[in-house]
């Protein structure tokens, strides 16, 4: 759910952990059981100007008590299939998309189980977000960001939107 939020007086690691929502977020199924996340959280707002340059939800940023980067490893390492015994060979990751999008909407659910509020921005694939991020963390060639969230306590009393469409359900086939 995309929610207004009220600044947090800031977002330690400690109570990060604490509310467990990094930990709800990687119990998010990983294809292959790869597990191809990265997490960096920021809470200091003096950075956010260099690591967000020209994003234009730099608004939802600063109000927030905490960004939550969550990046990808698109490769993966290790033995071949056919193989299981041979030496591990690194490999591009087909299904590091899916498995970032569970472990963002785990975030996402957490949050809201906690009493906070945050709301997905979009980074992946839009070079104009992901390059001053890439940049400013200084990561590696294979590691992308991928979502950007903001984290902070809502804004009033927020609903989530109902999005229920029964012309989308199928039963048995299409």
């Amino acid at each position: 759910m995309s929610v207004l939020y009220l600044p947090l007086s800031g977002i330690s690691r400690l109570t990060i952990n604490n509310l467990l929502l990094l930990r709800a977020a990687v119990a998010a199924p990983s294809g292959m059981d790869v597990r191809p996340w990265h997490i960096v959280v920021l809470t200091d707002k003096s950075q956010y100007e260099t690591a967000f340059a020209g994003n234009f939800n730099m608004e939802k940023f600063l109000q927030s008590g905490a960004v939550v980067v969550f990046c990808a490893d698109t490769t993966v390492t290790r033995p071949p299939r056919e193989n299981p015994d041979a030496p591990a060979v690194t490999s591009p990751n087909p299904i590091w998309r899916d498995d970032m999008g569970a472990v963002t909407e785990n975030f996402l659910l957490a949050v809201e189980a906690y009493g906070l509020g945050a709301v997905w921005t979009a980074c992946y694939p839009f070079h104009d977000r992901m390059d001053p991020i890439a940049h400013y963390l200084n990561l590696p060639g294979n590691i992308v960001p991928y979502s950007i969230v903001p984290v902070g306590y809502p804004a009033g009393d927020n609903q989530p939107k109902d999005k229920w469409d029964p012309t989308r359900i199928h039963f048995g086939k299409w």
